[in-house]
């Protein structure tokens, strides 16, 4: 698995621009969460339930155990 500094430097190499002083760390924050916000986008198109679940959880009085809940 790719870490972070790993896809700045990829996409660095894919935009032809290593000059730090025109693709500033802030402009690559910038264009790496456009691209994660659509990467998941995508994610959630094709399958909705891949990053969340829904659950029912019997409450019994005002709190419940969540050490207790199986996970699925």
């Amino acid at each position: 698995m790719a870490t972070v500094q790993q896809i700045v430097d990829t996409f660095r190499v894919y935009a032809d621009e290593p000059d730090q002083t025109f693709l500033s760390d802030t402009v690559m924050q910038r264009i790496m969460n456009v691209a994660y916000q659509e990467f998941r986008q995508k994610v959630m198109e094709a399958d909705p339930n891949i990053l969340s679940r829904r659950m029912d959880i019997p409450v019994a009085g005002n709190s419940v155990d969540l050490s207790t809940i199986p996970v699925t």
